[in-house]
């Protein structure tokens, strides 16, 4: 049988792997806004080297959607445990535990990492465009 507490801390678990659902699915949208945002700048980029930062920025958010992706499956996968829990077909374990704490250092990773590449590429815009208005 399980205790209140027990179901509490199930349903936090829960609501967690909800809320970073909700982060990832926005991480998503901004990373979908910063690719336009590069093919607007590389359509009028004809420096190399302007080029070839483009590039590598382009290689991080094609990067970054992978990541959020397999990020999203772990989190769904959890989910989906966690409802087996509260509905009885499964137990709040250590391997629930565990895979829930790999998790939570993966989105933690994720939720610092993401504003650090989408404040580097708006750097890199800014630089961009002074240059072009030379």
């Amino acid at each position: 049988m399980i205790t209140s507490d027990k179901i509490q801390l199930i349903q936090q678990a829960l609501y967690e792997t909800l809320s970073w659902e909700r982060m990832l699915d926005y991480f998503l949208q901004e990373n979908s806004y910063l690719k336009i945002r590069l093919s607007q700048l590389i359509d009028s980029i004809d420096d190399t080297n302007l080029i070839v930062t483009a590039e590598y920025f382009q290689t991080l958010f094609i990067d970054t959607d992978a990541h959020i992706t397999d990020l999203r499956s772990d989190v769904t996968g959890l989910q989906k445990i966690i409802q087996d829990c509260l509905l009885g077909k499964n137990s709040f374990n250590q391997r629930l535990i565990q895979q829930k704490r790999r998790i939570v250092k993966d989105v933690a990773y994720f939720e610092k990492r993401f504003p650090e590449l989408k404040n580097e590429f708006n750097s890199f815009a800014k630089k961009w465009i002074r240059i072009s208005d030379d």
